[in-house]
């Protein structure tokens, strides 16, 4: 799973203090590489902390997964990223239905298109939603239910849409679901 977190360039920073001048002496630091040293080991502390907390946010949600791109975020802008999200409801009563229901969460037009992964049916939706900041919402859903249980496999992105849809046929082939055992 992967989170937002800090992040850090003083561990490195802190590494090249210390090392020597182009004219091969010692660069002083004046104790600074200590106190670089120490500020990216507490900046390391509030990262892991913020990814403890950002994972038990997600699973709170019916996350279980949860991807990230590794490019710099974007102030206001969502990352790209895709994620499984597990929902029980036993009153889903098909797949049909989950389909159905996932394409009114994203507000899409067109209907959900079954399809066949390799651990079975399942259903695709995708939208394109225009934002009030000017931008557009690029959105890809695959849908698999196990008895109660419904599993939506959710791409999104802000950028240009190639950046989930080169992806996101190739992720849902990888997907398998263990049954969770219930009591």
């Amino acid at each position: 799973m992967g989170v937002d977190t800090a992040m850090s360039s003083m561990p490195n920073m802190a590494a090249n203090l210390g090392q020597p001048a182009t004219d091969g002496q010692a660069a002083p630091d004046n104790g600074l590489g200590a106190q670089i040293q120490q500020m990216a080991q507490n900046m390391d502390a509030q990262s892991k902390q913020e990814e403890k907390e950002g994972l038990a946010k997600l699973e709170a949600k019916g996350i279980v997964i949860n991807v990230i791109n590794g490019s710099k975020p974007i102030s206001g802008e969502q990352r790209t990223r895709f994620y499984v999200k597990r929902v029980h409801d036993a009153a889903i009563g098909s797949l049909e239905d989950a389909a159905e229901a996932e394409r009114k969460h994203f507000g899409a037009k067109d209907k959900p298109t079954a399809v066949k992964l390799p651990i079975g049916n399942a259903y695709r939706v995708s939208e394109d939603d225009s934002l009030r900041d000017g931008m557009t919402m690029h959105q890809i859903s695959y849908i698999v239910v196990d008895d109660a249980d419904t599993y939506l496999l959710r791409f999104e992105t802000e950028e240009d849409a190639q950046a989930i849809t080169a992806v996101a046929e190739a992720v849902a082939n990888t997907l398998r679901i263990t049954p969770a055992k219930r009591s």
